[in-house]
């Protein structure tokens, strides 16, 4: 159930990013992230933490409590930026996720949002995630579904005018654009988790169809605009008399509405594995 409270987190993305399809992305993704915490009775406190693929820190600042929290990127740039972007004095690590520095055993959740299907090695990737999490630990991550390429507007559009082969260049295209590996199934997941070690134990898809189209049509509006020069200014977009409040009810209207949905056809999948010796 999409619960009132959850307005919080929508108001606080909203004020750590400016692309408006950057923000439905997220939003969704910390939505279904805490209600996965909820559904399991996560205790995150006094746990240690790792978060591959922390980026610039400001996603996870909103959504995890940053004590005993390491954030690892391949991007010393990255890094940098989450060090001036987050207060908290974390440990902050430039770092391949093939090659872990960790210990065996040390570590007791595992985060990774949206990263995986970056990774063209995934089973090396997990490989690793099962030497340095304790047994019992947790291995949380989201990733697009094999529902992504066909839920997209232009995708859809083009089926709908009976251009398939646009609609199959469209998905592909989108597809190589953001540098998507991996966008399975559950009951692949399921089975690729198994080889290392991780049994599924809750899961759920998001972002229905419905939503990701608008995504789509907001990513490319966005482009759009900031391709002519008609992008109007962030620092005024970013204003709170100006953007927050109208934005805010917008996106809390349609998450309300179409946040998950019950068949498995959502663009996003999360994942809570156990790691099971």
């Amino acid at each position: 159930m999409f619960q009132y409270k959850y307005k919080r987190k929508i108001r606080a993305i909203l004020h750590k990013f400016n692309h408006p399809a950057l923000v439905l992305w997220k939003t969704s993704e910390a939505l279904v992230l805490l209600k996965g915490f909820s559904a399991l009775n996560v205790n995150l406190e006094s746990k240690i933490i790792l978060e591959i693929g922390y980026g610039d820190g400001k996603f996870s600042s909103i959504v995890i409590p940053q004590n005993n929290f390491i954030g690892l990127d391949i991007s010393k740039d990255i890094i940098m930026e989450a060090k001036r972007n987050v207060k908290e004095n974390l440990g902050l690590i430039v770092s391949d996720a093939r090659y872990l520095p960790f210990r065996s055993s040390s570590i007791n959740i595992i985060l990774s949002i949206c990263t995986l299907e970056h990774i063209p090695e995934l089973n090396k990737v997990l490989k690793e995630c099962s030497i340095i999490l304790k047994n019992g630990g947790l291995f949380i991550f989201t990733v697009p579904s094999n529902y992504f390429s066909r839920n997209l507007f232009f995708y859809n559009l083009a089926k709908h005018l009976h251009l398939n082969n646009i609609a199959k260049w469209y998905s592909n295209y989108r597809n190589r654009q953001l540098n998507h590996f991996h966008c399975y199934s559950i009951k692949l997941w399921k089975r690729i988790l198994r080889l290392h070690k991780f049994k599924a134990i809750f899961y759920e898809y998001y972002l229905s169809k419905f939503l990701t189209e608008i995504w789509d049509l907001l990513a490319f509006i966005h482009y759009i605009l900031k391709k002519f020069s008609l992008l109007i200014n962030l620092r005024l977009m970013s204003s709170n008399k100006l953007r927050i409040p109208y934005l805010e009810s917008f996106y809390y209207y349609i998450l309300k509405r179409f946040w998950t949905t019950r068949e498995r056809t959502g663009s996003g999948l999360i994942i809570f594995a156990m790691k099971n010796e």
